[in-house]
């Protein structure tokens, strides 16, 4: 065999060898390059689903949030209206805070029974502080009920000291629960402002 033709099938092997070779990088180049869409592709479409659902939570909470916020309006909305009707229209000029505490105590029981029903229909929404105050409120007026004295002229029965001093703790804690419950609905709202609490009944 002479040095031409070895010369000639060193380089057709030489060759081949480098072809084999380059094939073989390519197609492991190209085998990992997929594997690593593959999996890329893998991981996305899990994070999609994974931000799908995080995103449907999330509508799902900010939709609770806000029915919990107009519940609480409607909450503090109807606290102020039973407010207003705790204390009576002064049925002349001259008249007393404790002309005052004395209606107010003499209608213990029908402003005990309208603020045991505003708890049943509001306590799930008051905050802690509020719903404290009112169970404070409500258990004062309960005890207004053994707090009256027999009026020896008319025999009639009539508040006494203490019932007009829980008549005045019941309409001061209140007082107290819509100025606190008014602040956190600000606060939620963005609005430091401290509101101003409810005036008492104005005497001459």
């Amino acid at each position: 065999m002479d040095y031409e033709l070895i010369t000639w099938i060193a380089g057709i092997a030489a060759t081949s060898t480098l072809g084999i070779g380059f094939m073989v990088k390519t197609l492991v180049t190209s085998g990992i390059q997929k594997a690593v869409e593959l999996n890329f592709n893998k991981h996305l479409e899990t994070y999609k689903t994974a931000l799908s659902k995080e995103l449907e939570s999330l509508k799902s909470t900010l939709k609770n949030s806000e029915v919990f916020f107009v519940r609480q309006l409607e909450a503090l909305s109807m606290l102020r209206s039973l407010f207003r009707k705790i204390v009576p229209e002064r049925s002349f000029p001259d008249a007393e805070w404790d002309e005052a505490l004395e209606h107010i105590s003499d209608n213990y029981r029908k402003h005990l029974q309208s603020l045991n029903e505003y708890l049943c229909s509001y306590d799930a929404v008051l905050p802690s502080d509020v719903r404290s105050q009112l169970e404070d409120a409500r258990h004062a007026l309960m005890e207004i009920r053994f707090q009256f004295e027999v009026e020896s002229s008319t025999l009639e029965p009539i508040p006494s000291k203490e019932a007009l001093e829980n008549a005045n703790l019941f309409y001061d804690l209140l007082a107290k629960s819509i100025q606190q419950f008014q602040e956190k609905i600000e606060q939620q709202l963005g609005n430091k402002a401290a509101s101003l609490p409810p005036p008492k009944i104005e005497t001459a």
